[in-house]
């Protein structure tokens, strides 16, 4: 076994000899030994391309935070996309120099609390709705709205109208068909005025201008009552009167004087067909005038009631408004 190992070992050393003295070997190492590495500051090839790039992306981003800073001083400090110039058109319920103080008092606020809230750059249709709305409840909403660079606004208004005359606490306003009071009216013109139907709010309830009252569905009843009465009815309407804004209940008086119960949560026409009915076959015409009140409220039976009659003393309960 010894033998065999020593005579391996020599042939392993007799092999790596002739390996050395091979001629590409030897021409190998001759080149390794007149290598010399090229001398100077950057390397070559690829790493000098990457030495260029760097600077690229350092300068990038030095570009990029000049420009942040500059856009925040433009946007949190400059006063040079604020607001100056606006043009309305479409109201005559507000004067546009007041819309225009408005828009520059709105610098005083700011968006996100950043962002002066008249800043040129916000000022979309929207966020100009919300400051001209938040001044006067005249103004109905914008309904159009264009920005011209870098600090100019056009703006179209639709203003709110009256719908009817809210009366309540001896006080009368003109109320819009959304149901939000927009100005108040004198007692003598309210009184005397033909122009708009007034609706008497008998739980006397104060009311302040700027204020929804939520009687938007009894306003869009009233105003189907208002259109097709004359096509049912032949005595004009003299007022409405409701028992609190919450109620379902809508009261209408005639020039007649007898007064009609609606039930806000049926169907008008159906209620004024009823009406008719009972006006044409149930009410002899000697007396009508005599007539004291007419309840449709209940879906299936119509009450009727006359002056001379012990149920006309019902009529102060049955206009009685609701506890809220």
């Amino acid at each position: 076994m010894s033998f065999f190992s020593r005579k391996n070992s020599g042939w392993q050393k007799e092999n790596r000899a002739s390996r050395f003295r091979d001629r590409f070997f030897q021409s190998r190492v001759k080149e390794a030994r007149n290598f010399h590495r090229p001398l100077g500051i950057m390397p070559s090839g690829k790493n000098f391309a990457f030495g260029k790039a760097s600077w690229f992306w350092k300068l990038l981003v030095f570009v990029i935070l000049l420009c942040a800073v500059l856009a925040i001083y433009a946007i949190r400090f400059s006063s040079y996309f604020l607001v100056r110039e606006v043009t309305v058109q479409g109201t005559d319920q507000v004067r546009p120099e007041v819309i225009s103080d408005w828009m520059q008092e709105a610098e005083n606020s700011r968006r996100w609390g950043i962002i002066p809230q008249n800043s040129w750059l916000i000022l979309d249709r929207k966020n100009i709705e919300r400051i001209i709305l938040s001044h006067s409840p005249r103004i109905l909403k914008v309904t159009n709205s264009k920005r011209s660079w870098p600090n100019k606004i056009e703006v179209v208004l639709e203003d709110r109208r009256p719908d009817v005359i809210w009366q309540s606490s001896g006080e009368y306003y003109y109320l819009s068909s959304d149901g939000v009071i927009f100005e108040q009216v004198l007692p003598d013109y309210a009184t005397s005025t033909i122009l708009y139907i007034k609706l008497r709010d008998i739980s006397e309830r104060p009311a302040q201008i700027g204020e929804n009252l939520g009687v938007a569905e009894a306003l869009k009843f009233l105003e189907v009552i208002r259109a097709e009465w004359q096509n049912f009815i032949a005595s004009p309407i003299l007022d409405f009167k409701i028992p609190g804004r919450a109620s379902p209940d809508l009261f209408l008086t005639a020039t007649a004087g007898w007064t009609v119960y609606f039930d806000l949560k049926s169907d008008p026409l159906k209620q004024l067909t009823n009406l008719r009915g009972i006006l044409s076959q149930e009410i002899p015409p000697d007396r009508e005038k005599n007539l004291s009140y007419i309840d449709l409220r209940l879906p299936t039976i119509a009450y009727y009631c006359y002056r001379d009659e012990p149920c006309a003393s019902l009529e102060t309960s049955a206009s009685a408004p609701p506890a809220e």
